[in-house]
């Protein structure tokens, strides 16, 4: 997870914003909220680090 943080830092701060935002929604998806099972793509096993996670995201986001 670290690594991917790292690469749209690494896109951002190279100016690429556009990429950046993409590997960031990309990541996202891998966390997709609170479904009755788990989906086979989550990467956070609980509801509640799923929807920390995706907030995080999502202001990050926000904010390029």
């Amino acid at each position: 997870m670290l690594s991917i943080l790292d690469e749209a830092a690494a896109l951002t701060d190279s100016g690429d914003v556009i990429g950046a935002t993409s590997k960031l929604r990309n990541f996202r998806r891998h966390g997709d909220g609170c479904p009755p099972a788990r989906d086979i793509n989550d990467w956070l096993l609980t509801c509640e680090a799923q929807l920390e996670v995706r907030a995080l995201l999502d202001a990050r986001i926000c904010s390029l």
